[in-house]
């Protein structure tokens, strides 16, 4: 070990004397395939549990932009709020209610649809305030002990725009149409007729109605970009400015009816398989599930999806993968929105109505699959 530094020279030296420096080393060839099996190229990919987790975070911060709405609808007594789907009218009903409510008045929020009665009871928890559909306002009001309320507010109201049902709303708030306090809350132009036929002339009358306020939002805070971008260019409608970040691609699968259900199989085990929350993904259809592409499915594909009625729609978040009418889930929303049973855009006729698109495709929060037949 004296001289340990002269041995490993000499060992080196000994070794290249036996094996010349360029025989049997690796080829660039070589160094490439090895470099490339060890570290191969790779495109980072932000998974879509991550991406819906940003989409919320972004929509979460989005709605503060929606609070000076709601001062203005505040400085007036009789308010028409019109905007498109996911530009904050349910954000705005819910808002009100709360600040008026906290001024001790008697609120009361109506809907057409017990769905999104229920949906809103889940959102809005307070025991003063009565949620009710026109339906069932009669039997409300006589449980509540009230003759009438001191503040109307409606939601969804495109769909309470008949005689039958105005005059319901007319005879349950402190002074009416005319002399009350009320906020109608609508979209009129996109939603229309799913659940009932929209009276026009309704409509006339109540703007007649002591001179209310007319506010329009234009910002929409629900969809992403994307989504956004895709319900526009193919449906024509005005659904307020993109404000939310832009999220994943939309999804769009054609085909004849086998390509469609092998392509819809692979999807819903790709969605189970992953670390998206099932809860947060609702398929809608413009048929009930037992006529949808979903039946075409092997048995227990089809059992795992719940089929939402009147009463599972009462806890939100739903439970598990769920189904839905389109029609019926007017108002709600979700994450991921898979779309069934309905035709391409690009081949629906001007005579053709585009509600059950705009609809369904507007539910959508975050990704949205689009099947189309």
């Amino acid at each position: 070990m004296r001289h340990f530094d002269q041995w490993l020279k000499s060992l080196f030296e000994y070794w290249n004397y036996k094996r010349p420096a360029n025989a049997n080393l690796l080829s660039a060839e070589d160094v490439d395939a090895i470099a490339s099996f060890l570290r191969p190229n790779f495109e980072v990919v932000q998974p879509l549990f991550d991406q819906i987790e940003s989409v919320n975070c972004s929509s979460v911060s989005l709605t503060e932009e929606q609070y000076h709405y709601v001062d203005i609808a505040m400085d007036n007594q009789r308010v028409l709020c019109s905007g498109g789907a996911g530009t904050g009218k349910t954000f705005l009903a819910a808002e009100m209610a709360r600040r008026f409510i906290a001024q001790d008045k008697t609120v009361l929020l109506a809907c057409k649809s017990s769905w999104l009665r229920h949906y809103l009871m889940t959102r809005i928890k307070s025991d003063k305030l009565v949620i009710a559909t026109t339906r069932g306002l009669p039997t409300t009001m006589r449980r509540s002990g009230l003759d009438t309320f001191d503040v109307l507010i409606v939601d969804e109201g495109q769909d309470l725009l008949n005689s039958i049902d105005l005059n319901i709303l007319d005879s349950a708030i402190n002074g009416g149409f005319s002399d009350g306090q009320w906020y109608f809350f609508h979209d009129a132009n996109n939603q229309a007729n799913l659940l009932s036929q929209m009276d026009k002339d309704s409509l006339d009358w109540l703007k007649t109605k002591n001179n209310p306020a007319v506010l329009r939002l234009n910002i929409n805070c629900r969809n992403t970009g994307k989504i956004l971008t895709s319900i526009q260019t193919s449906l024509g409608c005005d659904m307020g400015k993109p404000t939310v970040i832009e999220g994943p691609e939309v999804t769009e699968h054609c085909g004849n009816k086998k390509s469609l259900i092998d392509d819809l199989s692979k999807l819903l085990k790709e969605l189970k398989s992953s670390e998206v929350d099932e809860r947060s993904i609702t398929i809608l259809s413009s048929v009930r599930k037992r006529r949808s592409l979903l039946s075409q499915l092997d048995q227990d594909e089809f059992n795992s999806i719940t089929e939402l009625d009147d009463y599972k729609v009462r806890k939100y978040p739903f439970e598990g993968m769920t189904f839905a009418e389109i029609k019926n889930f007017k108002g709600l929303e979700n994450d991921i929105i898979i779309l069934l049973d309905l035709q391409a855009p690009n081949s629906l006729t001007d005579s053709d109505s585009r509600s059950l698109h705009y609809v369904g495709m507007s539910r959508a929060r975050a990704k949205l699959y689009c099947f189309w037949c």
